[in-house]
């Protein structure tokens, strides 16, 4: 279904350009499952949320400038036996961060701080 011209006017002005990219399809299921107008409202809502989320981490990792796009996937931990995979990957869990713990990465150079605080 299309949009009015308000509405899409609308949706540019407050910038919810997630929400115009899905409006027709999601009202054309919402009518097929015969979806109160709330859960309607609740699905366009969620979908602009997620896709601000996406854009938000995006821009983040963008602006650290870091060197690579490293992740705990490619590092390799067969060249640095002083690095723990099992501790890596439990700390990859981030329950530190609800703790409101730091944790700081030390070593010489080259043993892949950067990249483990990147994957992390």
């Amino acid at each position: 279904m299309k949009l009015n011209d308000e509405l899409e006017q609308l949706l540019k002005n407050l910038h919810l350009h997630r929400i115009l990219d899905i409006y027709g399809e999601q009202l054309s299921a919402a009518e097929k499952e015969d979806v109160p107008y709330s859960e309607f409202l609740t699905r366009l809502l969620r979908a602009q949320w997620h896709h601000r989320q996406e854009t938000a981490l995006a821009w983040r990792i963008k602006r650290a400038s870091l060197p690579e796009n490293w992740s705990l996937a490619s590092f390799p931990f067969a060249r640095q036996p002083g690095v723990s995979r099992k501790q890596i990957h439990t700390l990859a869990e981030l329950d530190f961060i609800a703790k409101a713990e730091n944790l700081v990465l030390v070593g010489p150079p080259g043993v892949g701080k950067t990249g483990l605080a990147s994957g992390l």
